[in-house]
């Protein structure tokens, strides 16, 4: 006996008509709200930021290249103000971040081949010595430096003990006018950091001197 074949069923082409809008409606969602948190990135510049320091208004004395916020600066005075009558005879002053350097050429402070301080030295010294006890939150660094031609007698034996020699002299003056010892380190460089090619007299002169530093602590 042979079965009659049931009929195939018909295909829903509404219900899938459906489907598929349902599908297209739930991707339509899905980029909305990737959009959307896309837009709520904050956007980031495709190059690191350049911070630009404050102007500051140039002081009096200073050329423009010596200019620099005050907080960052070893000391609190107009230097070339403070030490008006002394600079460019003998006497500098070298500036940089956090720190001050004093030079005071030979013939300010001794004699040559000895370290006693001269006749002349004690106005600009208590001049320094003020400033140094005003600031007191620099560390005074105190460095001698000689020429390169040797020296050898009863008191010297090179120019390291006449180097090292000078620089306790002028931090003994210091000490003895109140500046606290704690704060003072002693150098001797002898002849080998010169400003100058040892090379004429005029720069050998330039070349014998003390160097006094003001460094921020920290």
């Amino acid at each position: 006996m042979r079965l009659a074949k049931r009929p195939a069923p018909a295909f829903d082409y509404e219900f899938a008509s459906w489907g598929m809008i349902d599908v297209l409606t739930l991707l339509l969602v899905f980029f909305i709200i990737l959009y959307a948190n896309e837009v709520k990135k904050p956007s980031l510049p495709a190059e690191p930021l350049q911070v630009k320091a404050e102007a500051v208004s140039p002081l009096p004395g200073f050329a423009p290249a010596q200019i620099r916020p005050r907080d960052l600066a070893a000391v609190s005075v107009d230097l070339r103000e403070y030490f008006a009558g002394y600079l460019e005879k003998g006497f500098y002053i070298s500036e940089q971040e956090n720190q001050v350097t004093l030079v005071l050429e030979e013939q300010l402070t001794f004699r040559t081949g000895e370290a006693a301080l001269n006749a002349h030295a004690a106005a600009l010294l208590e001049r320094i010595l003020s400033l140094l006890l005003a600031e007191s939150d620099c560390q005074v660094l105190i460095a001698g430096h000689t020429d390169d031609l040797p020296i050898q007698n009863a008191e010297f034996r090179s120019n390291w003990h006449l180097a090292a020699a000078r620089a306790i002299s002028v931090a003994e003056y210091f000490l003895a006018g109140g500046l606290a010892p704690e704060r003072v380190v002693t150098q001797g460089f002898a002849e080998y950091q010169p400003l100058f090619p040892n090379d004429s007299e005029e720069h050998r002169q330039k070349n014998r001197r003390v160097e006094i530093v003001l460094r921020k602590k920290g």
